[in-house]
C-alpha cells in the first residue's frame, strides 16, 4: 500500500491510497469467499467454490466492487494513522479513482480537520450573576392565572362583554384574498386577553349569538408572521356562543384548592417559585456571558463549513423535537413563521458558528487544564439513564454502546470546564 497526502486547505486534506494489483488479488479472493456464501453455485457448498468458478459466476466487476469495499475497510485506518496526526471530524469521504481487473486499485479519502484553537484569557472576566428580585405584580399575575384555571363558565344569551369567552368562526383576508391558514372554525377566546392581535377583541364587544361582523385590524410591524406584519388584515367573524366567566374569590379557601392553608402561604410559595426560576435564568445568563467573553478572546483557525452545517442540523432537530413535544407540528410552526426550513437554517448559521466555537474552546480548555472524569463518574451517569429507560430496549442498546459512553464522557468534561470557568470568572466566589 502506498499513501500520499495532499493539503487542500487549512481544514481539508486528501489522501490517495494505492493498492498494488498483487495485493488486490488477495482482497479479490476474500471477496469471492464472501460472495460464494451469499449465492448458490451448483456442485459446491456455500463458501467452498474455487476462486475462478466464483469469478465466472458473478463477473469481474461485481467481484472487484466487493474487493474494493474490503480493501478500503482494511486499509483506511492504517492510511490515516500514517498520514494524519491532526484531529479530524466525521468520517472520511471516499471516492474510487482507479478500479480495473488485474490493475492497481486507487481510492481517495477526503478528511476534514478540526481547526487550531489558541486560548486567550479565560480567568479574569469577573461577570456576576444578576440580582434576583420578585415584584408583587409578578405574584399577582400568577394568582390571576391560577384563578383562570378555576373559572366557572355558563352559556348566556346576551351581547358580549369584556371578560366573556366567545366561540367564533374566523376568516382572515389580505387585500380581499383569503389567507392560507387564516380560516378557523369554533375558535375560543376570552375578550380582553388579546389572543389574536391588539385591537381584535374590541370589535367583538356588543355582539350577540349568531351575529356576523366584518372589520379590519392593523398588525404590528414586528408581528411574528412576516406575511401579515405591518399590514391591515380583514376579518369576518360569526359568533357561535357566548360564555360568562365567574372567577373564584381570592381568599384562604382558594388556597386550599392547591393544598395550602392560607392565601398568604400560597403567595409565599409563588414568590419562592418565581425566585427559583429567575435564579436559574440568571445563572444561564451569567454562563452565556462568560462563554461569549472567553470565545471572543480565543483565536480559531479556519472553521470547516461541515462543522457549522452539522450544528445547524442539530439546532433544527432540537427545534422540531420541542415543537412536536409540545403537541404541535413542525410544518405548521414553519407556516406560522412564514419561513421554509432552508430559510430557518440560514438564520441559524451565526448562532451555530458561535456554538461550534464554544465547543472548540471548551475542548482546548479541557486539554490545557488537563481535566479528567473517572470511569466511576461516567458509570454513575449511565446508571441513571439505564434506570430511566429500562423499559426501552432500543434506548438501552444505545446507552450501553461505546459511542454513547464517549458522548457521556465528553458531556461530563464540558460540564466540568464550564464549572471551572464560572469559578474563575465570578467575582462573588
Amino acid at each position: 500500500m502506498n499513501v500520499t497526502r495532499n493539503n487542500l486547505s487549512a481544514s481539508r486534506i486528501e489522501l490517495s491510497v494505492l493498492i498494488p494489483a498483487e495485493e488486490m488479488l488477495a482482497f479479490s479472493k476474500q471477496a469471492a469467499n464472501r460472495l460464494s456464501e451469499r449465492i448458490t453455485i451448483e456442485g459446491f457448498r456455500p463458501g467452498k467454490a474455487p476462486f475462478e468458478t466464483i469469478k465466472a459466476r458473478v463477473g469481474d466487476m461485481a467481484l472487484l466492487e466487493e474487493a474494493s469495499r474490503l480493501a478500503i475497510s482494511k486499509t483506511i485506518d492504517q492510511a490515516l494513522k500514517e498520514q494524519v496526526s491532526e484531529d479530524w471530524i466525521g468520517q472520511p469521504e471516499i471516492t474510487i479513482s482507479k478500479l480495473a481487473p488485474d490493475n492497481d486499485f486507487e481510492y481517495k479519502a477526503l478528511i476534514t480537520l478540526l481547526p487550531s484553537v489558541t486560548l486567550g484569557d479565560y480567568k479574569s472576566f469577573n461577570i456576576a450573576k444578576d440580582k434576583i428580585e420578585v415584584s408583587d405584580e409578578e405574584v399577582d399575575k400568577v394568582i390571576a392565572q391560577l384563578r383562570d384555571t378555576r373559572v366557572k363558565e355558563s352559556s348566556v344569551d346576551r351581547p358580549t362583554e369584556s371578560g366573556d369567552k366567545v366561540v367564533l368562526d374566523i376568516a382572515m383576508s389580505l387585500d380581499n384574498v383569503p389567507l392560507e391558514g387564516g380560516q378557523q372554525k369554533d375558535a375560543s377566546l376570552v375578550i380582553g386577553k388579546e389572543y389574536v392581535v391588539p385591537g381584535f377583541d374590541d370589535n367583538l364587544i356588543g355582539l350577540g349569538r349568531g351575529a356576523e361582523k366584518d372589520f379590519s385590524v392593523h398588525y404590528p410591524a414586528d408581528f411574528h408572521q412576516k406575511n401579515i406584519a405591518g399590514k391591515k388584515v380583514q376579518f369576518h367573524v360569526v359568533v357561535k356562543d357566548i360564555f360568562a366567566r365567574e372567577l373564584p374569590e381570592l381568599n384562604d379557601g382558594f388556597a386550599l384548592d392547591f393544598g395550602l392553608k392560607s392565601l398568604e402561604e400560597l403567595k409565599k410559595n409563588i414568590r419562592h417559585s418565581i425566585e427559583h426560576e429567575k435564579s436559574h435564568e440568571a445563572a444561564h445568563k451569567q454562563e452565556r456571558a462568560i462563554l461569549e467573553k472567553v470565545v471572543a478572546a480565543t483565536n480559531f483557525g479556519e472553521i470547516p463549513d461541515a462543522l457549522v452545517d452539522n450544528e445547524v442540523k442539530t439546532m433544527l432537530a432540537e427545534l422540531e423535537y420541542n415543537v412536536n413535544a409540545s403537541g404541535g407540528k413542525f410544518a405548521d410552526y414553519l407556516l406560522s413563521l412564514g419561513k421554509s426550513s432552508e430559510a430557518l437554517s440560514n438564520e441559524f448559521k451565526p448562532q451555530a458558528l458561535q456554538r461550534v466555537k464554544t465547543s472548540l474552546m471548551l475542548r482546548a480548555l479541557i486539554n490545557a487544564e488537563k481535566l479528567v472524569v473517572s470511569d466511576e463518574e461516567i458509570e454513575k451517569e449511565l446508571k441513571v439513564l439505564r434506570e430511566q429507560y429500562k423499559a426501552d430496549t432500543s434506548a438501552l442498546e444505545t446507552i450501553n454502546s461505546s459511542t454513547y459512553r464517549k458522548h457521556i464522557k465528553s458531556l461530563l468534561l464540558n460540564r466540568q470546564a464550564i464549572a471551572k470557568l464560572l469559578e474563575w470568572n465570578n467575582p462573588t466566589i
